[in-house]
């Protein structure tokens, strides 16, 4: 299993549409970094955040999961309060292939600021958008805003695909895989 480099990720994005909404030039005067770095794709998130919420539960049950702490915002920018997280979704549709296994990790730029995501992987053969936990784990709110490239997607290609497919396994992560857009 080797990392793939900016010009496997281009080709695949491009020919085999690995990834919708493609993009390799900034998107904006002062983005962070570009889409495309050395080994990896930079992903960005969109306006629409699901921002967790004290005032409507004293209590997160990952076992009796309630949305009711959670408010919907689309904007621009969103303040997140101290201390607290809120889900995001990638702008980028992922269509990875069977012999491929991404891991998406925090830029170390947001980290120094506090601003912390979780790493995890998409796996072969799942198509989604991504969706992303956003910490603040510091005493200060911070801003999110759209199109911000909040993490990388690095690719792993393995020497050969996994003996059970995707959609013949069972299980929670079957899940993830619906578009979050409808979500926020």
């Amino acid at each position: 299993m080797s990392i793939q480099n900016d010009r496997w990720i281009r080709d695949q994005a491009i020919r085999n549409q690995m990834i919708e909404d493609f993009g390799e030039e900034q998107a904006a005067a002062g983005a962070i970094s570009r889409d495309l770095p050395l080994h990896g794709f930079d992903l960005r998130i969109t306006g629409k955040l699901k921002m967790l919420t004290q005032a409507k539960s004293p209590l997160i049950n990952p076992t009796g999961f309630d949305e009711a702490p959670f408010v919907a915002v689309q904007a621009g920018s969103a303040i997140g309060p101290r201390n607290s997280f809120a889900w995001a979704h990638s702008v980028h549709y992922f269509r990875i292939p069977r012999d491929v296994l991404t891991i998406c990790v925090g830029k170390s730029t947001h980290a120094r600021y506090g601003i912390a995501t979780e790493p995890n992987a998409i796996e072969p053969e799942q198509e989604r958008f991504e969706t992303k936990k956003i910490s603040q784990t510091t005493a200060l709110p911070d801003r999110v805003y759209a199109n911000e490239k909040l993490c990388q997607v690095l690719f792993f290609r393995s020497d050969e695909p996994s003996q059970v497919r995707c959609d013949g396994r069972k299980g929670k992560h079957l899940k993830y895989q619906r578009d979050c857009a409808s979500e926020a």
